[in-house]
């Protein structure tokens, strides 16, 4: 009796995993081999949606990039073009917002939709102080151009905010 229950396990492959003998699967089913699951699979997938979202998604308008050269140029020919001009200092970027003249008189020269509600086109600067003084000055040397609002304000970088918690808690 002791060698038709040796012959059985001899013929039987060896089993995988903790399931206890009699637990309703074949015992001669071999087990399927998958990938395995390891975390870095998670931060992977969230680090590529975050790089997504910072490029293509809802958090980058569709902007037409200027240069300061041609902001000033655009209030010299017609300043009823422009609605306001927003400074933001911390990423030293100035985004301008157009009326509806101006929103149709630029897009054929830009070549590229201009957004309805959103900033419509953007430039950089070294800082917004120096912006701010150039802009007086070309005031006062233009006394002819109507003022522009202006507001300050600043952005919150989500992605970066992300990685510096990221790394914060994972290295400490």
């Amino acid at each position: 009796m002791s060698q038709e229950s040796n012959n059985r396990n001899e013929s039987r492959p060896p089993r995988f995993g903790n399931k206890p003998p009699g637990s309703g699967d074949d015992p001669n089913k071999v087990p399927k081999k998958g990938p395995k699951f390891s975390i870095y699979w998670v931060y992977a997938i969230i680090f590529a949606v975050l790089i997504g979202f910072q490029f293509f998604g809802p958090f980058s308008p569709n902007m037409a990039k200027i240069s300061s050269l041609d902001f000033r140029n655009m209030l010299t020919t017609n300043s009823a073009d422009v609605e306001k001009y927003v400074v933001i200092d911390n990423k030293k970027t100035v985004k301008i917002y157009l009326t509806k003249e101006g929103k149709t008189r630029y897009e054929a020269k830009l070549k590229k939709p201009v957004s309805e509600d959103g900033p419509n086109m953007y430039f950089k600067i070294t800082s917004g102080d120096a912006f701010e003084k150039e802009m007086s000055d070309f005031y006062k040397a233009s006394p002819t151009v109507k003022e522009v609002q202006k507001y300050s304000d600043s952005e919150k970088d989500w992605f970066g905010g992300i990685l510096q918690f990221y790394f914060q808690f994972y290295y400490s």
